[in-house]
C-alpha cells in the first residue's frame, strides 16, 4: 500500500518556477524595441551543436533560458570557423557571441558578460593509470592535444617538461591515448566526456583535473551596455537546479580513481571512528528526509481520499488501488474488495470497447461510459484516464464521476466542469516530481559511491544532505498550490486580479509548456487591481478558457505555426476591469460563435468534450461574479473578454 501512495506522490506534483526578473525602464524599452539579437557560433560539442541553422548543446540551452527569461528573440548567423565568428563580430554583422572565454584576444573586442558556466580542464588516460593529483605528475610523459586549443597554450606556457603530440581535433587526440600512442589527453571536461562517449572509447577515463577553469561568457557589442545588463540579470536568475539539469543533460558524469596513500594505514582507527560518526549523522539526516517525504505522502494520500471524483489505479487492467469515493460510487465496503479485480468488472459490456481503445492509444480526453455498481446496476459516468510509466510499470489512472442526474443539478454541473481538467492535470504533472526525486536519488547515490571510494568529506556530505532537504521542502510547497485548487474555497475575499492570474498560471503553465505554447501578459505593467470575489470561481473560469485555447493550438492543423501563443491583458474602463485572453489558433467560425456559451454545445468530438466548460464559465461570471463574458474573433484567433465591476 505504501508503494502505491508513493506513486500517487509522484503523480500529484508540480515543477519549479523561474525567478522573476525586475528590469529597469530603459531595459524594458530596449526589450520592446529590439526583439531580435543576432549571434554566431561553430560546433564545439557538446557545448555548441550547430544543426538546422540553430544552436543546441550546453550553450544552446543557456541561450534558450535567457530567451525565456527576457523575451529576446535570438537569431543564428552561420560562420565557417571560430576566426570567422570573431570577424563577423568585429565588423558589426552580429550582436553577440555566446561562447567566449577569458582570452584577452576575445575579451578586448567588446563588452563581456558575467560567467554563466564554469568547467575544469581535466586529464584523460586509459585504465592503466589510477589518479593524477596535479599536472606535475605528467612531466616526462606524452600528452596529445589539438594544436592552438586552450589546453595546448596552457601546457606550452606552464609545463615545458611535458612531451606534446599535436592533432587537428579532440577525437584524434583521444584516439592516440586509446591506442597507447600517448599517455594522456588534457582538455575541457564536457568535450572530453562527450567524445569519449560518442566514439565508444570505453578504455578511457578522467584521471584528474587541472587548476585551469574554463569560464564561459557572452561577448556583446560595445555600444550595447543595456543588452549586457539584461543578459547579466538573466544569468543571475538561473537557479542551481537549472544549471545542474543542463550539465547532466549533455555530460555523462564519471568518478575518477584516486591513489590510495598507504601511509594513512597508521591512522585507520581514527578514520574508522570518523566514518562511524559520519554514518550516524547520515542515518539521522536520512531519517529526517524520510519523515518529510512521509509527511508529503500522507498529505497527498489525504487529498486522494477526499476528492469528489472516484480515482482508480490499474496495471494491465488489474486494479491496484482506489480512493474512498470509488468505494462509495461503486458501492463496495472496503478497498480489499476492489483491489485485484479486473477494471472491466466495473464497466458495462457496451462500454468496454471504448475503454480498451482509450487504454491502448493512451487517449486522455474525457468521455462518457456506462459503469456498473457492485449490485450490477448500470449508471452513466464521465471518465478520464492517462497511462503512466513508473518504475518500469505501466499504470492507468482513471477519474470517474456519476453524471446520471448531472444535467438537472447545477451543483453537479459545476463539479463536472471542474472535473474536466482533473485527469489531464494529474497525468500532466507526473513528470514534474520525477526531476526533484531523481535529483534526491542521485545525491544519495553519490554519497554512497563517494563514501565507498573514500572521497566523502563532512562539508560535501552536509551540502548534499542540505540539497536533498531543499528539494523535499520544494515538493511540499508545490502540494499546497495543487491542494488549494482541488479543495476550493468559496469564501469571498479581497484579492488582486494579478494574484489570481498568477495562481492560475501556476496551475496550467506546465500543461501549456508541454504543448510548446508561450504565455504573454501585461500584469506587471498595470496598476494593482483589487476585487472582492470568490477567487476560485474566477480561477476556474480562466482555467477553462486557457484549456480551450490549448486544445485548439494542439490540433494537427496548428503544428506548422512558427509560434503558438496565448496573450493575457488587463485594462480598465470606467468602473470595470476588463481581462482579455487571446490565442492565435485561427478563431471561431462565425456561424457558431454565438453558441459557444450554450450548455452542452461543443466543437469537439463527443468523446473529447461535453460543452460544459464555457457554459459554467458564463454562469460563474454573470451570476456569481456579477460581470460579463463574451468572445470576438481577431486577426490571429479568438479573444475572450471578462468584465468585472471594481466594487462587488
Amino acid at each position: 500500500m505504501k508503494s502505491i501512495f508513493l506513486i500517487i506522490t509522484v503523480l500529484l506534483s508540480f515543477g519549479f518556477s523561474s525567478e522573476r526578473i525586475e528590469f529597469s525602464q530603459k531595459e524594458k524599452e530596449f526589450l520592446n524595441t529590439n526583439p531580435t539579437i543576432t549571434y554566431s557560433e561553430v560546433n564545439w560539442k557538446p557545448l555548441s551543436i550547430i544543426e538546422k541553422n540553430s544552436m543546441n548543446g550546453i550553450m544552446g540551452d543557456y541561450l534558450k533560458l535567457v530567451q525565456e527569461k527576457t523575451g529576446i528573440n535570438f537569431q543564428f548567423t552561420p560562420s565557417d570557423s571560430w576566426p570567422d565568428v570573431l570577424k563577423k563580430f568585429e565588423e558589426g554583422k552580429i550582436d553577440l557571441v555566446p561562447g567566449i572565454g577569458t582570452s584577452p584576444q576575445e575579451t578586448k573586442l567588446g563588452l563581456v558578460s558575467r560567467t554563466y558556466a564554469e568547467y575544469p580542464m581535466v586529464i584523460v588516460t586509459d585504465r592503466k593509470y589510477s589518479y593524477f593529483n596535479d599536472m606535475s605528475e605528467l612531466n616526462g610523459k606524452t600528452v596529445a592535444v589539438p594544436k592552438y586549443y586552450t589546453s595546448y597554450n596552457f601546457l606550452v606556457e606552464n609545463y615545458p617538461n611535458i612531451n606534446l603530440i599535436t592533432t587537428k581535433s579532440i577525437p584524434d587526440a583521444l584516439l592516440l591515448v586509446e591506442t597507447q600512442k600517448a599517455d594522456a589527453f588534457v582538455g575541457h571536461i564536457a568535450t572530453s566526456l562527450y567524445y569519449i562517449s560518442s566514439n565508444n572509447l570505453n578504455n578511457l577515463k578522467v584521471s584528474g583535473k587541472t587548476d585551469f577553469i574554463f569560464e564561459h561568457k557572452y561577448l556583446i557589442q560595445k555600444d550595447n551596455p543595456i543588452l549586457e545588463s539584461i543578459i547579466n540579470k538573466a544569468f543571475d536568475s538561473i537557479s542551481s537546479l537549472e544549471r545542474k539539469n543542463i550539465y547532466s543533460k549533455w555530460v555523462q558524469t564519471t568518478v575518477t580513481e584516486e591513489k590510495i596513500n598507504y601511509t594513512l594505514l597508521l591512522q585507520i582507527v581514527i578514520l574508522f571512528l570518523i566514518v562511524v560518526a559520519v554514518l550516524a549523522y547520515r542515518h539521522f539526516s536520512l531519517k529526517v528526509l524520510h519523515n518529510k517525504l512521509k509527511d508529503a505522502k500522507d498529505e497527498i494520500e489525504g487529498i486522494f481520499d477526499t476528492t469528489m471524483e472516484a480515482i482508480i489505479i490499474s496495471e494491465n487492467r488489474k486494479i491496484i488501488n482506489v480512493n474512498k469515493e470509488a468505494l462509495r460510487l461503486f458501492e463496495y465496503s472496503s478497498k480489499e474488495e476492489l483491489i485485484g479485480k479486473d477494471l472491466f468488472d466495473l464497466i458495462a459490456p457496451d462500454s468496454r470497447d471504448i475503454i480498451k481503445n482509450r487504454i491502448q492509444n493512451n487517449i486522455n480526453k474525457q468521455y462518457e461510459i456506462n459503469a456498473l455498481k457492485s449490485s450490477g446496476k448500470k449508471f452513466l459516468a464521465l471518465t478520464q484516464g492517462n497511462n503512466i510509466k513508473l518504475q518500469n510499470r505501466y499504470c492507468r489512472i482513471s477519474s470517474i464521476i456519476d453524471i446520471t442526474d448531472l444535467k438537472e443539478k447545477d451543483q453537479l454541473l459545476l463539479e463536472q466542469s471542474k472535473m474536466a481538467s482533473m485527469g489531464e492535470m494529474i497525468g500532466n504533472i507526473a513528470h514534474q516530481w520525477r526531476q526533484p526525486l531523481s535529483a534526491i536519488s542521485m545525491l544519495l547515490s553519490t554519497i554512497k559511491v563517494e563514501k565507498e571510494i573514500g572521497i566523502l568529506d563532512d562539508k560535501d556530505f552536509n551540502k548534499k544532505i542540505d540539497d536533498s532537504l531543499d528539494y523535499v521542502n520544494h515538493l511540499s510547497t508545490t502540494i499546497e498550490t495543487f491542494r488549494d485548487f482541488i479543495k476550493g474555497d468559496k469564501t469571498c475575499k479581497k484579492i488582486s486580479l494579478q494574484e489570481i492570474i498568477n495562481k492560475t498560471l501556476d496551475i496550467v503553465s506546465s500543461s501549456l509548456r508541454s504543448k510548446n505554447i508561450r504565455i504573454y501578459h501585461n500584469i506587471q505593467k498595470v496598476e494593482t487591481i483589487e476585487l472582492i470575489i470568490v477567487p476560485d470561481e474566477l480561477i476556474q473560469v480562466i482555467v477553462n478558457i486557457l484549456n480551450n485555447a490549448k486544445d485548439v493550438l494542439s490540433q494537427e492543423n496548428q503544428n506548422n505555426k512558427k509560434e503558438k501563443w496565448i496573450n493575457i491583458e488587463i485594462n480598465q474602463d470606467n468602473n470595470n476591469v476588463i481581462l482579455s485572453i487571446e490565442d492565435n489558433g485561427g478563431g471561431i467560425k462565425e456561424n457558431i460563435i454565438q453558441k459557444i456559451f450554450d450548455p452542452y454545445f461543443t466543437t469537439k468530438h463527443k468523446s473529447q468534450g461535453t460543452g460544459l466548460g464555457l457554459h459554467m464559465s458564463y454562469r460563474l461570471v454573470t451570476e456569481s461574479l456579477n460581470g460579463k463574458i463574451y468572445v470576438k474573433n481577431t486577426q490571429d484567433g479568438a479573444k475572450f473578454y471578462i468584465e468585472l465591476p471594481l466594487k462587488n
